[in-house]
C-alpha cells in the first residue's frame, strides 16, 4: 500500500483510539490495520490495535499484538493476559494458565495499580481460579483412569495432591520445588552411597564412562544449550543463559526418551544406567546428560522441578512404590491435559 503521511497517520491513529473508547472493534480495526500494513511499530499502536482486536473478537489480530508488545517488553502485563485469552479461547488451557501466572507476576511486580489494570488483575484471577477449578478435576479423572486409588496411597500423596490443587499450602523449608512438593521428606542434603546397592557397580563404570565423555567432548556440535525458551509460553524472566551454549548439555535420555543416534557413542554409560531405578515419567524422565559450562559462566542458584527425586533421577528412598507409581500416573495426567 501507498505510504501514509504523518498528518494520515495520526489521524487513523486518533479515530482508533476513539473507536476503541466507544467499544466498536471492527470500526477502530478498520482504522489502525493501515498502520500496523505500513509498517508503524510502536507500542501505543500495538495497545490499541490488540484491545480493537479484543472487542471485536479477532483473537488472531488480538495475539498478533500480544506478541508484538512482548518483543519489546516480556514483562507488558495487558499482552501476557491477551496470551492468556487467546490460549483459553484456543482450548490450550495450560499455555491459558501460564500466561496468566506470567500476567500476576508482571502485575506482582508494578509498585502500583492504575485502575485499568486493576481491572486486568480481577479478570486474570478469576481466568487462574477457573482454570485451576478444571485442572483439579482433571487430575482426579485423570489418576482415576489410570487405575490409580488414593486408599492405596500414603498421607503424603495425598497431601501433595491438596498443595497441587491449591486446596492447601506446602510447608517450605530447603525444598522448594518448582512443579511438584512431595511433604515430609527429610531434609537431606546428602546420601552415603552405602544406602544404594546399585552404587558399587555405577562406580566401576567410572573410567570407562570418562573415556565416552572425553571422546564426545571433541565434538561440540553434540552439545546444546541446556536451558531454552518453550515455544508459546512465557519468556523466564530473569534467567540467564537461556539458549545461551555458555551452559550446554548433551542429553543421553531427555524427557524419557533415549537418543537413539548417541547409543552407539556411549554403550558403557548406557549399560551401567541399566543398572539403576531411575524415575520413569511419562515425556519427563529421567533426563540423563553430561552437562558442560563454559569458562566463566555462572548459573543462577535454583530449585529442581520435583523434590520425591534425588537430582540424578533416582526415586527419594522414602517415597514408597505406590506412591511412585501414583507420581508417575498424576504427571503422565498433567502433560495429557490441554
Amino acid at each position: 500500500m501507498a505510504a501514509l503521511s504523518q498528518d494520515e497517520a495520526i489521524a487513523l491513529m486518533r479515530r482508533g483510539g476513539a473507536a476503541v473508547q466507544a467499544g466498536d472493534g471492527s470500526a477502530a480495526l478498520a482504522c489502525l490495520s493501515p498502520l500496523i500494513a505500513a509498517g508503524v511499530n510502536q507500542p501505543q499502536l500495538w495497545l490499541l490495535f490488540g484491545e480493537a482486536a479484543r472487542l471485536a473478537g479477532d483473537s488472531g489480530a488480538q495475539e498478533r499484538a500480544a506478541d508484538a508488545l512482548l518483543a519489546a517488553d516480556p514483562a507488558q502485563p495487558r499482552a501476557l493476559a491477551w496470551k492468556g485469552q487467546c490460549r483459553e479461547g484456543a482450548g490450550d488451557r495450560r499455555a491459558a494458565a501460564a500466561w496468566y501466572r506470567a500476567t500476576q507476576k508482571a502485575l506482582a511486580a508494578l509498585p502500583s495499580l492504575p485502575p485499568s489494570l486493576a481491572q486486568l488483575q480481577d479478570m486474570v484471577g478469576a481466568a487462574t481460579a477457573r482454570l485451576d477449578q478444571g485442572f483439579a478435576a482433571a487430575i482426579d479423572d485423570g489418576l482415576a483412569a489410570r487405575g490409580i486409588s488414593l486408599a492405596d496411597c500414603s498421607p503424603a500423596f495425598r497431601q501433595s495432591l491438596a498443595i497441587l490443587r491449591g486446596a492447601e499450602a506446602a510447608t517450605l523449608d530447603l525444598q522448594r520445588p518448582a512443579s511438584y512438593f512431595y511433604p515430609g521428606l527429610p531434609q537431606r542434603r546428602y546420601y552415603e552411597r552405602e544406602e544404594f546397592a546399585w552404587a558399587p557397580a555405577l562406580e566401576a563404570a567410572t573410567d570407562a564412562i570418562a573415556r565416552e565423555l572425553e571422546a564426545a567432548l571433541a565434538d561440540p556440535a553434540l552439545f546444546k544449550p541446556y536451558l531454552g525458551h518453550v515455544p508459546g509460553r512465557p519468556v523466564m524472566a530473569g534467567a540467564r543463559l537461556v539458549d545461551d551454549p555458555a551452559w550446554s548439555a548433551l542429553h543421553l535420555i531427555k524427557d524419557g526418551t533415549s537418543d537413539v543416534a548417541l547409543a552407539a557413542r556411549f554403550p558403557a554409560t548406557l549399560a551401567a544406567l541399566a543398572a539403576l531405578p531411575l524415575c520413569q515419567i511419562s515425556v519427563r524422565a529421567p533426563n540423563v546428560m553430561f552437562s558442560l559450562l563454559q569458562p566463566g559462566a555462572r548459573i543462577d542458584p535454583h530449585h529442581g522441578a520435583i523434590n520425591a527425586r534425588l537430582i540424578f533421577d533416582i526415586w527419594r528412598p522414602e517415597v514408597p512404590a505406590a506412591d511412585q507409581r501414583a507420581i508417575m500416573a498424576l504427571f503422565e495426567t498433567v502433560d495429557s491435559y490441554i
